[in-house]
């Protein structure tokens, strides 16, 4: 849409009436104004006219857990900015596109230009400024709570806990030498599993009265009559 000079002097004779300063852009076809520091954008739309408000929001906010923490899903800067916009003023919306280190945010306020008054232009101007430093506030709260768990918690309760190591493979026990058949669980009427070797050393890590596990070298393991076993020390 090609914009109209009346349209524009119409829109910066209303913002300089409601105390707001604005420009003509560089391109002649856009108007810049500013809300208590949030610059914006004024440009005309088939609709009417769009108030604009580009903002970046970084990698290192949003979509992180507590240490310790339930596992639950994590908000993302898709999930913040539509919460927030879906809390304001009707004609907000916005569109968050995935940048480098981060997110590109594009706030947008429709201002039909058909009815408009000085306080529809002022509150559609101040709609998406105020929303500018709601997301201000909400990334600035995040690092604050962070770096404040990070001060509670030494750097080595942040760090995953390690991984205990499995115990090494010991031979306490050795197959007699008839062999010995195995069981899949301290069951006798369970199906007999693999046959041992004769004179094979296995290790015993349980106990069940009669019946004992053995893991073999091989990591296998499985159930025996303890009773036939003969210690290696013997």
């Amino acid at each position: 849409m090609d914009a109209d000079p009346q349209l524009l002097d119409r829109i910066t004779a209303a913002c300089t009436t409601a105390g707001i300063g604005v420009a003509r852009g560089d391109d002649g076809r856009s108007l810049r104004a500013q809300d208590e520091g949030v610059d914006l954008t004024i440009t005309l739309d088939p609709m009417g006219a769009v108030v604009r408000h580009a903002m970046h929001i970084p990698d290192d906010v949003f979509g992180w857990a507590i240490p310790g923490s339930p596992s639950m899903p994590m908000p993302t800067a898709e999930d913040v900015v539509a919460r927030v916009v879906e809390s304001r003023w009707g004609p907000l919306s916005a569109e968050v596109r995935r940048a480098e280190s981060g997110h590109d945010v594009v706030l947008e306020c429709l201002l039909d230009t058909e009815v408009m008054t000085r306080a529809s232009l002022r509150a559609a101007l101040h709609e998406v400024a105020k929303t500018r430093r709601v997301l201000d506030r909400l990334i600035a709260d995040d690092r604050a709570q962070r770096a404040a768990i990070a001060d509670l918690m030494p750097p080595a309760a942040l760090a995953a806990p390690p991984v205990p190591s499995a115990p090494a493979w010991l031979p306490t026990h050795r197959v007699p030498a008839e062999g010995m058949p195995t069981w899949p669980a301290p069951d006798p009427s369970s199906p007999q599993g693999p046959r041992l070797d004769a004179r094979l050393t296995v290790q015993v890590v349980e106990h069940r009265g009669d019946w004992a596990r053995i893991v073999c070298s091989n990591g296998w393991s499985t159930w025996v009559d303890a009773r036939t076993l003969q210690s290696v020390t013997s």
